[in-house]
């Protein structure tokens, strides 16, 4: 079964009881984006037509979880790209949290925004509190993630994740920030979950968190259009503190008049600093 044409009028009906039965702005994101990611859905229900997969979403909360699951892509894992956090344990984290310690508030301020069920923040909460750690300065690690599915920020904070998905964590990081769940599962620590504050944020109604000295929104961008994405950019860098660090996805780079506001540290694994 192949997808009914995008110029189907049931195509923008669809789109408009979505919008009412989400309340999300279906505008920002890509055409193709949308009609690849719904057709796939209205495929595996066997719907023949747009209207027709419209009368499934109606009918059928569980299929709305499924492609609201569908559309925002939670692809993630512990310490996703290796070279990414290695770059950001041995070079980026060690001077960000030197510049905080010489700040009166000892704070360092993360965002991962797009943050999906929990993977990267608690990575990112990980590295920072081990490298404050070593540091011995009295850095308070506090790091905001956020997403815009309220469902999948739920499964976050509950903080439980299969062995399979700890895999690339090493032996002494799991021992020290998690502890032993039922079924083979494990739990986020005490100190991994009192550092990482969770929230429901739309990343174009909502104001950035301020004051950031790190920043990662990793493979998000790629679902909008240049002009929002240039939007997006220019938010970051105004939320980031002079020389904060920003990090996008691997497919995902800064171009277009916001390129001068960053300086890139490392091409191979996008990350940029605040010019």
């Amino acid at each position: 079964m192949t997808n009914p044409p995008l110029e189907d009028p049931g195509f923008e009906e669809l789109k408009q009881s979505l919008v009412r039965l989400t309340g999300w702005d279906l505008t920002r994101f890509k055409e193709n984006y949308l009609r690849r990611r719904v057709g796939a859905r209205l495929r595996a229900v066997g719907a023949a037509s747009w209207q027709d997969y419209s009368a499934v979403l109606a009918a059928d909360p569980g299929e709305l979880v499924r492609l609201k699951d569908r559309l925002t892509v939670h692809v993630t894992e512990f310490l996703r790209d290796a070279d990414v956090w290695a770059a950001l344990s041995e070079s980026v984290l060690p001077r960000l949290l030197e510049a905080a310690a010489a700040r009166p508030v000892r704070e360092l301020r993360i965002w991962s925004a797009g943050c999906s069920s929990g993977e990267e923040p608690y990575s990112l909460a990980m590295l920072a509190l081990e490298g404050a750690r070593r540091q011995a300065k009295g850095v308070r690690v506090r790091v905001m993630a956020s997403d815009l599915d309220a469902g999948v920020l739920e499964r976050a904070r509950a903080g439980i994740y299969s062995a399979e998905a700890l895999r690339l964590v090493p032996a002494a990081l799991r021992e020290e920030f998690f502890v032993p769940a039922p079924e083979g599962n494990c739990a986020v620590g005490a100190e991994l979950r009192r550092s990482v504050a969770w929230r429901v944020l739309d990343l174009f109604s909502s104001p950035p968190p301020p004051h950031l000295d790190l920043l990662l929104c990793r493979n998000v961008m790629i679902y909008f259009s240049r002009d929002l994405q240039q939007r997006l950019l220019q938010a970051f860098h105004q939320a980031l503190r002079p020389n904060g660090v920003f990090v996008t996805g691997k497919t995902e780079t800064i171009l277009g008049p916001v390129r001068d506001s960053y300086r890139c540290l490392s091409a191979p694994a996008r990350i940029f600093e605040r010019a």
